[in-house]
């Protein structure tokens, strides 16, 4: 049986389209500019609602772009790549790796998602029982709505972190 090693290297040699060279990033570019502009163009005509799928589709080649473009801003050595990542002696440890942090990305975002609805009921609460221009009970709403913010922006960073090995190692393995 192959190690992982040795498939990461077939496989790290194959690209897309088996074009690395900068007038197929180009060429690829202006395409997706294209496709942009006649998106835009449908939906200054378009008045139903988008669908989710839809939606998540274009967040994702936002994001995708996004993250070519910081790239582009701020190249990243091959080399500090392959230290964030680490190093799997097989196939299924690898696979356990990503499995749990998948895992571990999808605790924290219901763990964002709880925090938002204790946020929402807070708020609700907050405008039946505190006082409009304020006093102790509105404090105390304040202050609790502090810390959740607080826990949210917490795991958010952390979820981030999260998402952030899973992208590398989707890139670097898959």
């Amino acid at each position: 049986m192959k190690k992982l090693k040795d498939i990461l290297k077939e496989i790290k040699h194959l690209q897309e389209d088996g074009h690395t060279d900068k007038p197929s990033a180009i060429r690829k570019l202006n395409v997706t500019i294209e496709n942009a502009e006649a998106i835009l163009k449908a939906l200054d005509s378009f008045d139903g609602e988008l669908m989710s799928w839809w939606m998540d589709k274009v967040t994702l080649a936002n994001d995708y772009l996004s993250k070519a473009k910081d790239y582009i801003d701020n190249p990243v050595k091959e080399e500090s790549i392959n230290e964030a990542i680490p190093k799997f002696s097989s196939l299924a440890k690898a696979f356990d790796y990503i499995q749990s942090k998948r895992g571990e990305s999808m605790d924290l975002e219901q763990t964002m998602r709880s925090t938002l609805a204790d946020i929402q009921d807070l708020q609700r609460d907050m405008e039946q029982e505190a006082e409009p221009e304020g006093g102790p009970i509105a404090d105390k709403y304040a202050r609790e709505m502090e810390y959740l913010k607080r826990q949210y922006n917490k795991t958010k960073a952390e979820f981030e972190r999260v998402m952030d090995e899973v992208d590398e190692f989707d890139q670097k393995y898959l």
